[in-house]
């Protein structure tokens, strides 16, 4: 019951704020011994769509069909590239060294961010740019909404805007994922599953309220210090 506990409070904590859910999933698993299967991830990812259309549910009916369009340009590519690499960004899944390097990647793109404070609107390029950084994010380490956001910022976009359609673009992208990685496995919930569910929405919806105050505020770059150590240390690990 603690395990499921605390991976879930993780992905609620590191869903949302910039520092890769998945690679702290398999850090955690990976030194505390802690073996989940593929169900309960595929599950705590319900979690997560459960408080992002809580979070967005007026911008879902009211953004997204001024969006609709950039938001089908960018899971097509966050779901070509997805499928083609598949098997290779698996296998992603169990290295470390992966996580520590992808961790200090994602550090370097939000200390980009940090002068940056666009004023434009969203774009058909700024689209394919961000659902680029969707799928590269899908290598553990690498923050999806850390890569999506700050290519939003570098893009010159307006921040809120750059936050929302971050956050609006992951909807598709994790139902697929949903759909692709739980269309052969045997959904048995236990009560474990059902606290572990509940841990990652609360926890991540305070997270979510917590990173829109601070992209508000032009300090998303304050994650890549956690980001460069904890990846340093990771790296530092595997190989001692």
């Amino acid at each position: 019951m603690l395990e499921y506990i605390l991976l879930g409070i993780v992905q609620g904590i590191t869903e949302w704020l910039p520092v890769s859910s998945s690679g702290h999933l398999v850090i955690f698993q990976e030194l505390f011994n802690i073996k989940a299967d593929l169900f309960y991830d595929i599950w705590l990812h319900l979690g997560t769509l459960i408080v992002l259309v809580f979070f967005f549910y007026k911008d879902i009916i009211n953004i997204s069909r001024k969006w609709i369009l950039y938001i089908i340009i960018g899971s097509l590519i966050t779901g070509a590239i997805g499928l083609v690499f598949y098997d290779i960004l698996k296998s992603f899944f169990s290295n470390l060294l992966v996580v520590g390097l992808g961790l200090i990647f994602t550090g370097i793109i939000l200390f980009l961010t940090k002068n940056y404070n666009g004023k434009r609107e969203l774009n058909k390029i700024d689209s394919i740019l961000i659902g680029l950084s969707q799928a590269i994010a899908i290598i553990p380490g690498v923050s999806r909404s850390g890569a999506t956001i700050s290519t939003g910022l570098l893009r010159d976009i307006n921040k809120e805007k750059a936050f929302k359609f971050s956050f609006l673009l992951s909807i598709p992208a994790i139902l697929g994922a949903l759909l692709y990685e739980g269309r052969n496995i045997s959904f048995n919930i236990s009560i474990e599953h059902i606290v572990g569910l509940l841990a990652s929405v609360i926890v991540g919806y305070l997270s979510l309220k917590i990173l829109f105050k601070i992209v508000r505020k032009r300090k998303l770059h304050y994650f890549s210090y956690y980001c460069w150590i904890a990846g340093i240390i990771i790296i530092l690990i595997q190989y001692i």
